[in-house]
């Protein structure tokens, strides 16, 4: 007690020398924390008591007590302070500057041993914040991270390692941290989790544990989980086949917005399997394939557009999605070549800026 007078009178007598309203921001502090024996320690400057207070005003979002209390708790060597601080600057960020110099508390608080802190020091490596983007330095992050329980770092980590970004590619590895950010809730990793299994990515394949897997992320929200399990069934694979369960599973997708479900689905209504036949329905789920970026859908609905399937025929907006498609879909293009030959170059020339916008504003993937 005797420690914290000395302490207190000391800051005090700085205070005044420096024209420093001590009074003012003990006041400010009990406003928030209500509590006056840790105001007192934290504007005292005691760690521990402004890490404490910086939560407090996060608790209750309030931004700028937020940001002024982990500046403090920063400046007394709280990595919980550095991280806090540096993500307050970060967000607020205007200038690269300001990027520059939160990227560096957060790079302070990953170096002291904030999990917290790693991961988003991955993250701003991953997406170049504050820093050029590094791939290699991304990964070593995630995986400090990911290593203390992070789960979210550890897909980030398992997502770097299936694919060989930043790190050789590695899927018994990526099978191994998929399987830690799974068994923490994340649908994107029991996702993942579900299609090793299928695919035998990293693992032996096992359909039963893959149709585990698929069924909680989907329930977890994950709708392309939903349309594997589909599949699943509609091939029976793991499973008997059973078409009328696998339509279920795929409907679900598309109502997700899943542009290969609605792709798949828009087939099977032009098959008649598992649905009845029906070409305009078809065209529905093409048309919102396409429009969610799947390049099949786009293709699929370009060729209902130039056969007249589902649809009237219509050269032109044919040949717009065959050129959109195009870009993530390499056999559209010869197809878009050969209808450019039956358009005016007026209307050619219309559907090339159409692509461009449906491209600029659907995008394509495969």
């Amino acid at each position: 007690m005797g420690m914290n007078k000395t302490v207190g009178c000391c800051i005090l007598a700085m205070a005044i020398a420096t024209g420093y309203t001590w009074a003012g921001e003990y006041e400010n502090c009990v406003k928030v924390a209500h509590n006056k024996s840790i105001c007192k320690e934290a504007v005292a400057g005691d760690k521990k008591a402004a890490e404490a207070i910086t939560l407090l005003c996060l608790e209750k979002e309030n931004a700028t007590c937020t940001a002024k209390w982990a500046k403090k708790a920063a400046d007394l060597g709280s990595a919980v302070g550095m991280f806090v601080y540096g993500q307050s600057v970060v967000l607020g960020a205007r200038t690269a500057l300001d990027q520059a110099k939160g990227f560096t508390y957060i790079e302070k608080a990953a170096q002291a041993g904030h999990p917290l802190a790693q991961k988003a020091l991955g993250d701003m490596y991953s997406d170049g914040i504050g820093t050029p983007a590094s791939s290699k330095d991304a990964a070593l992050w995630y995986k400090k991270s990911a290593d203390k329980g992070i789960a979210e770092a550890a897909l980030e980590y398992a997502e770097l390692l299936y694919m060989g970004t930043g790190v050789p590619e590695n899927r018994p590895e990526a099978f191994k941290y998929f399987s830690l950010a799974a068994s923490k809730g994340l649908p994107k990793a029991q996702f993942m989790l579900g299609m090793s299994y299928e695919k035998g990515f990293g693992t032996k394949v096992d359909y039963k544990q893959a149709i585990a897997w698929y069924e909680r992320a989907g329930q977890a929200g994950e709708g392309a989980a939903f349309f594997n399990l589909g599949r699943m069934y509609m091939e029976g694979l793991g499973v008997a086949k059973n078409e009328t369960q696998g339509v279920s599973y795929i409907t679900k997708a598309a109502k997700m917005d899943v542009g290969p479900a609605q792709n798949y689905l828009g087939n099977l209504y032009i098959q008649g399997t598992g649905v009845k036949q029906d070409q305009r329905v078809a065209v529905e789920y093409f048309v919102k394939s396409a429009k969610n970026g799947y390049s099949l859908g786009q293709f699929n609905l370009g060729m209902a557009f130039y056969g007249g399937v589902g649809v009237k025929q219509d050269l032109m907006t044919s040949y717009v999605w065959f050129k959109t498609a195009s870009n993530c879909y390499p056999k559209a293009e010869s197809i878009a070549e050969q209808i450019a030959k039956k358009l005016t170059p007026e209307i050619q020339v219309r559907g090339n800026i159409l692509a461009n916008q449906y491209l600029s504003r659907f995008g394509c993937q495969r």
